[in-house]
């Protein structure tokens, strides 16, 4: 599955949640993504318990899964 590439460059949760609104994602989706410190918090937990969901346990960076996420959202819910 994958997703069409995306313009999507910025690196902050308030960059995301901007663009996705740009791009017709309702708000509710589009401030559905975790923050970099709630990440980095599941991150952490995820090392030492290996206990975690998927978006922590496929990404590495934190950019990563935010990419990923507002792909999925654009592709999903955008206008």
């Amino acid at each position: 599955n994958k997703a069409k590439s995306n313009s999507f460059t910025g690196t902050t949760y308030s960059e995301a949640v901007a663009y996705m609104k740009s791009k017709g994602v309702p708000g509710a989706n589009a401030s559905g993504a975790m923050t970099a410190s709630e990440w980095s918090r599941r991150r952490n937990s995820y090392s030492m318990t290996g206990q975690g969901a998927t978006e922590v346990k496929n990404y590495s960076s934190y950019q990563a899964y935010l990419r990923d996420y507002v792909s999925y959202c654009v592709e999903k819910f955008g206008k």
